[in-house]
């Protein structure tokens, strides 16, 4: 039955077979991996609310992006790094889950500064999304795309590597050292 708001109706997903996977190693990797990181997403944004970090993330796995919609540290926090402390957890789940992170930078909840906002951000690895880093794809007016990720990590020890030597997912990769 297809969405209320779909052109289309719901398809299910292809089978491994379908999709090419014939290898039994391969298809236990690819049955192996984790869902998609909004559980983590969902767990990392109420950890930061119970300390008092107002924050809205959302997910966007077609676009295998994150964005960040509200980030308001309470000015009785402010200056204790709270906010940096936050942009390091989500910069590196989305590391974690090759996401790009996207905002609108904006005076909306309290900034008197805009430019010193943005610097915030760019000290994070956020870049405005205009001249040599515009990007169409991207309608917010800041984004940091993940971190490049080593062959090694990516085959030794990725999430991929750590399925195919027999490793498990538990709130994390364990190898099977």
């Amino acid at each position: 039955m297809p969405w209320p708001l779909d052109d289309e109706p719901v398809r299910p997903l292809p089978s491994l077979a379908q999709m090419g996977v014939e290898s039994p190693t391969m298809a236990n990797a690819l049955r192996a991996l984790p869902s998609p990181p909004s559980s983590d997403l969902s767990a990392l944004s109420d950890a930061w609310a119970a300390r008092g970090v107002r924050n809205f993330i959302s997910d966007n796995p077609a676009r295998n992006a994150m964005r960040l919609h509200d980030l308001v540290v309470p000015p009785e926090q402010r200056g204790q790094g709270l906010g940096s402390q936050f942009l390091n957890d989500l910069t590196a789940l989305a590391d974690k889950t090759g996401r790009t992170v996207t905002l609108t930078a904006a005076k909306d909840y309290g900034t008197t500064s805009l430019s010193r906002l943005k610097d915030f951000y760019k000290s994070a690895g956020f870049v405005e999304n205009t001249g040599r880093n515009y990007n169409p794809a991207i309608s917010d007016n800041m984004y940091r795309p993940p971190a490049p990720i080593s062959q090694d990590r990516a085959i030794g020890t990725g999430i991929l590597g750590n399925a195919l030597q027999g490793g498990s997912f538990k709130g994390g990769w364990k190898t099977n050292e």
